[in-house]
Order: structure tokens, then C-alpha cells, then sequence
């Protein structure tokens, strides 16, 4: 369930942010994708290792 609720928020805040961009048609949005992916990745990965962490233990 986790998973899927993950999918869905990141999928929303993608396109959220792909219809922001294409309204503002700036190249400022394009310059911090990277870095809003790299955030996202690490924060998933730190919130999933924590959570098998906990069940784990």
C-alpha cells in the first residue's frame, strides 16, 4: 500500500510540476528537475531503509 501511495504522489507531483513548467515556459523549472529528483530519490530511500529498519528490529 505504501508503495502504491508513493507512485501515486510522486506521478502527481511530476505532472504538477510538467504543467507548471509548460505555463511558466521558463528554463528555471527545467534547471532544478535534477534536483528535485535527486531530493525525492534519497528521501524515499532514507524513509525506506528507516521503515525496514524499524520492522527489522
Amino acid at each position: 500500500m505504501t508503495a502504491i501511495a508513493l507512485t501515486v504522489f510522486l506521478s502527481s507531483l511530476a505532472s504538477g510540476m510538467i504543467t507548471k513548467g509548460k505555463e511558466s515556459e521558463g528554463l528555471t523549472d527545467l534547471s532544478w528537475m535534477p534536483v528535485i529528483a535527486f531530493s525525492i530519490f534519497f528521501g524515499v530511500n532514507y524513509v525506506f531503509g528507516f521503515l525496514m529498519g524499524q520492522l527489522a528490529f
